[in-house]
């Protein structure tokens, strides 16, 4: 329960709001049986309503929020206003631009409009949370592929070609015939001007998943930097057809 549970929000965090449902919904079938409830039970549903509102799901929303709001240690006035929209059929309303000759604007349409050096500050710390739930997973379970894949994206995002090209590699241990993550692996080592390691990756991804364009390209990047002209001009020509 321990890993579907960091897991679940790991996912929400990265918003994998699809993957979030299916862990979630998982937890709450095996909550619902266990004699001890899990005492996270509260935060699934809040995370769980909202990944069902934004995948556009409004009915099982509103069953994840009614549930969430009953509890007695709940207050949440954002969870019980969208609880009233969502049973009144209703849509958010779209918030009001800021302008010089707007003279008030509401706290949330400030937060929507807030720096962009904000926007990029609060996206950052999402992302920090997200891999921290994604550490607490690998210290549960260190074998479940996709949660390693996840990891490498999110290191990507924070711009951490180390801890990125290692999480990579920890799935393709796990995942080795994954075109994605091969091609992602040379990618990273071909920025890194490891060019002879890049281009096993590369191929294999290539082989793995033909014709690709996103495999095709920076493997032709390789065949010029490895003086195999002719194959890179071949390879270009395919991914151009």
């Amino acid at each position: 329960m321990d890993f579907i549970f960091t897991y679940g929000q790991a996912c929400y965090y990265t918003k994998d709001y699809k993957k979030t449902i299916e862990l979630f919904e998982r937890y709450r079938e095996i909550n619902a049986k266990a004699t001890t409830k899990h005492s996270g039970a509260v935060t699934v549903l809040k995370l769980l309503g909202d990944a069902y509102d934004k995948t556009g799901s409004q009915a099982k929303a509103l069953e994840a929020y009614t549930v969430y709001t009953k509890f007695t240690s709940v207050h949440d006035p954002d969870a019980s206003l969208r609880k009233a929209q969502l049973t009144e059929a209703t849509n958010l309303p779209r918030p009001r631009r800021c302008t010089r000759k707007t003279r008030s604007c509401s706290p949330r349409t400030i937060k929507v409009f807030s720096p962009r050096a904000c926007t990029m500050q609060s996206r950052r710390a999402t992302l920090d949370k997200a891999l921290l739930l994604l550490k607490k997973c690998a210290a549960l379970a260190d074998t479940i592929p996709t949660m390693w894949f996840e990891m490498g994206q999110v290191y990507g995002k924070l711009n951490k070609d180390k801890e990125e090209l290692d999480a990579y590699r920890k799935f393709i241990q796990l995942d080795p015939e994954n075109a994605d993550a091969s091609g992602k692996i040379g990618e990273i080592l071909l920025a890194k001007r490891k060019v002879n390691d890049a281009m096993v990756f590369l191929e294999m991804a290539n082989s793995l998943k033909s014709n690709e364009p996103k495999f095709m390209v920076p493997l032709a990047q390789g065949y010029i930097e490895t003086d195999r002209s002719h194959e890179a001009l071949d390879l270009l020509e395919k991914a151009d057809a």
